[in-house]
């Protein structure tokens, strides 16, 4: 792989696969993400695919998944993103673990955690960028740290339609925002909802929104409904997901808005400001 000792393959998913390698020039450990190309649809012809992996090249943020380079095989055939590796996991690991041991994340992890994130996604909302599948499974932990980093921008999504966008989540359409059930195209609020879903989830280790079938899950989203939250759950949480899951996009808080509550603001010190390098190790 260019320059590249593959180790494992590490994940696999509709379009393509991730491999953690270690460069034979440096000695450093990634993941490649290696997205197949398919010029029959839109979104992964070998132009869209280069002009995103060119925008997430730009991104420089300690909390997103850094994209060191990328390049085509010989073939032509697959787009290869050399990418920041993260040895804890993914937040969904983490969530089903603790849903294995009976525990639950304290007030203080969720909350830092959600200060982390929320600091990515006003970053790239900035910059005009929709991260378009904001879940548990894209957002990477750092062992032994707690660090937080959103990955996985969906390169390879269509976000046109409602039912498109649902089909493509891969079994996840409960972080769907009301606007996206009535078919209205995705905007920077229909990222703070996912943010909700998330948060809410941390809280739960279960979904804001579940049903047994797709339209009863719309019903649900589109008024609102979410799942009720532990008893447990402190009344602050409660509250800022209430907040975030608000079902009027024009009445729902903009990252920076969140950034700015005191529930979160108090964390602010916990976000990183230095950008991961690509260094030797040792």
């Amino acid at each position: 792989m260019n320059g590249y000792e593959v180790v494992t393959c590490i994940g696999k998913g509709s379009s393509g696969a991730v491999f953690l390698a270690r460069s034979s020039k440096i000695k450093k450990l990634v993941a490649i993400k290696k997205i197949e190309i398919n010029e029959s649809r839109r979104s992964r012809s070998r132009r869209a695919v280069i002009h995103e992996a060119n925008i997430l090249r730009t991104l420089d943020n300690y909390h997103i998944v850094k994209c060191y380079e990328w390049y085509l095989d010989i073939q032509g055939s697959h787009m290869n993103m050399v990418l920041e590796y993260c040895n804890g996991g993914t937040l969904q690991d983490r969530i089903q673990s603790a849903l294995k041991s009976q525990s639950t994340f304290d007030t203080t992890t969720i909350l830092v955690w959600t200060t982390q994130i929320t600091s990515a996604v006003k970053y790239i909302h900035e910059r005009r960028i929709l991260h378009r599948d904001l879940k548990s499974e894209n957002v990477f932990l750092v062992k032994n740290d707690d660090i937080v980093k959103l990955g996985d921008f969906g390169i390879s999504k269509e976000i046109d339609h409602t039912l498109d966008k649902a089909s493509t989540c891969v079994g996840t359409p409960c972080y769907l925002s009301p606007e996206l059930c009535q078919d209205i195209p995705y905007s920077f609020k229909s990222d703070i909802w996912a943010l909700g879903c998330l948060v809410f989830e941390m809280c739960a280790l279960a979904p804001a929104f579940d049903a047994a079938n797709l339209i009863s899950l719309f019903y649900k989203i589109v008024n609102g409904k979410y799942a009720e939250l532990p008893e447990s759950c402190p009344a602050e949480l409660k509250a800022l997901v209430a907040e975030i899951l608000n079902k009027n996009p024009d009445a729902r808080p903009t990252a920076e808005q969140l950034l700015n509550l005191p529930i979160l603001q108090q964390f602010s010190d916990r976000i990183r400001t230095k950008t991961p390098e690509m260094t030797t190790e040792g």
